[in-house]
């Protein structure tokens, strides 16, 4: 079974985008963690979902539609973003999301006036990353 990490907390320093999860991890589990640079959509949920990994599963990071305004700043601006893990000795683990504005780019296109993805999801997914000028 996947595990799902929602993120909680989204914050822009140092020229980063800094996503954080409730969940504390082990050490030893958060140095497992990679980043894929695949992207799906939870249109059930209303999230985007960052593709992790480790040497037995994947690891879904849902990123809720309460931080895609911050998503969306931070891929126009060019920033890293990144996760942070806090483990469960209070450690800080850092994942940078590779390859997330060109998946984001793809979602984008494919997203835009896409029934597949549920009337919510592209209204929301619309009014935040594709406004009307």
């Amino acid at each position: 079974m996947k595990k799902r990490l929602d993120v909680i907390n989204s914050s822009v320093e140092e020229n980063k985008l800094k996503l954080m999860i409730e969940d504390s991890l082990t050490p030893s589990d958060a140095k497992q963690l990679h980043a894929t640079g695949s992207m799906l959509v939870d249109s059930d949920h209303l999230a985007l979902i960052y593709i992790l990994e480790n040497d037995t599963d994947f690891v879904y990071l849902a990123i809720g539609n309460d931080h895609w305004e911050k998503l969306s700043s931070a891929i126009d601006e060019e920033l890293i973003i990144e996760l942070h893990i806090q483990t469960t000795n209070d450690e800080l683990h850092k994942i940078e999301l590779e390859n997330i504005t060109a998946e984001f780019a793809y979602l984008k296109d494919n997203i835009a006036d896409n029934a597949n993805y549920g009337e919510e999801m592209v209204n929301k997914f619309s009014e935040v990353f594709l406004p009307q000028k």
